[in-house]
């Protein structure tokens, strides 16, 4: 076999490991780049587990065993990681309101600076790319809201 035919023979070969390797990773991740919803790594840890207790309740269960809890601090300490919960809960409406009214006001200032700087006409057309990058967007995306991209679902 001379030099030129080796050399043929390691490229084909090359190729075809390379080939091989994209068409595995391609299997194995397929599961996570088709739409809809992702698979887990094992219980809880993604959308293809089981439903997970709150931190909260896992971690009053695993202290009650160790601390050797009557079911009267069991039963108290529940209400007060439940209330908590809400709380936080609470908090957390309150300030995705507050920040949607936050980049609502900044997007607005923004789209003035905008105007500013280009004419009427040209701004008409902007304003219809914008609609435009923003139902193909949804096209993409589908009837997910954008707020829902990587986000676990409960």
């Amino acid at each position: 076999m001379n030099a030129e035919m080796r050399t043929r023979m390691w490229v084909s070969l090359f190729v075809l490991v390379v080939f091989l390797a994209g068409l595995g990773a391609g299997i194995v991740a397929s599961p996570w780049l088709a739409p809809g919803p992702r698979p887990g790594f094992g219980p809880g840890l993604g959308l293809g587990g089981p439903p997970v207790p709150p931190l909260s309740g896992r971690v009053l269960e695993r202290m009650a065993s160790r601390l050797d809890m009557s079911d009267e601090q069991i039963e108290r300490l529940s209400g007060l990681f439940d209330a908590r919960r809400e709380r936080f809960r609470s908090i957390d409406r309150e300030v995705r309101r507050e920040m949607r009214a936050r980049f609502a006001a900044e997007q607005e200032t923004f789209r003035a600076a905008i105007a500013e700087i280009l004419t009427p006409a040209q701004m008409a057309l902007f304003d219809s790319e914008i609609a435009r990058m923003a139902e193909e967007r949804r096209r993409r995306w589908g009837d997910r809201d954008r707020r829902d991209r990587g986000r676990r679902r409960r």
